[in-house]
């Protein structure tokens, strides 16, 4: 027995849009008023059987239906059958609609108890008693059992056979029964009774064997179909895992590359490696360190731009400050050196200045020799 939470999460999982475009015949307006509501393959075979039954079942119900209206424009005089066929037209309705919302076993028993209430009252009932006329009635009860097989598990049918048998049993024994009739039964009573059996149990065991082997067929195939789709998400997967392992091959392979550029003193280099790929969050990584790697690098460079740049400015400094101090010397021995001279004289030569002033003396010194010499001489 399937229940209606398995069956309600079934129908949440089928996509409207996804199922085939049905015909507006009585056909699919039948099923879509009183059957279940169809299911996607995907779910159990449970859930599909359920389905599948109540679809049988809504004929089986529409045939009940039918039997009980059949009599009724004849039964328009006696206000008694007319509303017992209304008040079992009702329940039929209701088992229907049970059927509808997927409660098969339910909707199965109301039909049975329908069937086997109103035989049984029709036979009670009957004018004059229980004929002979009466008595295909008996066989009538068959029946409970088809929709015991349909809509109930297989094995339900012996159930009802049994209950049919002790219905049959009771009627044909009962003081309901018209003379003629019970005249039959006392003179070859056990043909009549026997006859009744048989049927009762002919239909039970042919209908268990045909729903029993429907049923295992279904199942058969059901499961064929769960191994076809077993062996195709095998190979779904077997395909994912050499992609992987492609994708892996592939993606290895780029960052080892990526690694000896790197390794070499190429700082410019990038793992390409797409989004899709397993890899990309360890290339995205990697990527990262060497961007990392030339802002360092980068770093390093101006560092050394800097430094020699200090030098030079420190070079240019030191430059300067000797500059000042030889123009400082200079200037003294400029000084000393116009003294000397308003007094007549040069600087002695032990008085070196370390100036270009000193080249000036010596200019001097040299420039005079020959005239003191030259006076000397006169």
């Amino acid at each position: 027995m399937e229940n209606r939470e398995s069956l309600t999460d079934a129908y949440e999982e089928l996509d409207p849009f996804q199922q085939p475009e049905r015909q507006f015949s009585f056909v699919s307006i039948w099923y879509r008023l009183t059957a279940p509501r169809d299911v996607p393959s995907t779910v159990s075979f449970k859930q599909r059987e359920v389905v599948r039954r109540g679809k049988t079942a809504s004929w089986i119900l529409l045939v009940v239906i039918a039997l009980v209206l059949l009599p009724l424009p004849g039964a328009i005089g006696n206000s008694t059958v007319v509303t017992t066929l209304l008040v079992v037209f009702a329940i039929d309705l209701l088992a229907m609609l049970l059927n509808r919302s997927g409660h098969l076993v339910w909707a199965g028993c109301i039909a049975i108890l329908t069937i086997e209430a109103g035989l049984l009252g029709t036979m009670l009932t009957s004018p004059g008693g229980f004929g002979p006329s009466n008595l295909p009635l008996l066989d009538l009860m068959a029946q409970a059992e088809i929709v015991a097989v349909a809509m109930l598990a297989p094995g339900w049918v012996f159930a009802i056979m049994g209950l049919n048998i002790g219905i049959v049993w009771f009627v044909l024994h009962s003081p309901k029964l018209s003379p003629e009739l019970a005249h039959l039964m006392l003179v070859n009573g056990n043909p009549i009774l026997i006859q009744a059996i048989e049927i009762q149990i002919i239909i039970a065991i042919f209908a268990f064997i045909l729903v029993r082997s429907a049923d295992l067929a279904i199942l058969h195939l059901d499961r064929a179909e769960e191994i076809a789709s077993l062996e195709r998400k095998e190979i779904e997967r077997q395909q994912q895992e050499i992609e992987l392992k492609n994708q892996l091959d592939q993606g290895i392979q780029q960052i080892l590359q990526a690694l000896q550029t790197f390794s070499n003193g190429n700082v410019d280099v990038q793992v390409p490696i797409s989004q899709d790929n397993v890899l990309f969050r360890v290339a995205h990584s990697l990527n990262t360190l060497f961007a990392r790697m030339r802002s360092l690098r980068r770093i390093e460079t101006d560092l050394q731009q800097m430094k020699q740049l200090q030098q030079e400015v420190y070079n240019l400094r030191l430059a300067l400050q000797q500059s000042n101090r030889m123009k400082e010397q200079t200037e003294r021995a400029a000084l000393y050196l116009a003294e000397n001279l308003r007094q007549g004289k040069l600087p002695r030569s032990s008085e070196k200045s370390g100036t270009p002033v000193d080249l000036v003396v010596d200019s001097l010194r040299t420039s005079t020799k020959p005239t003191s010499q030259s006076d000397n001489h006169s």
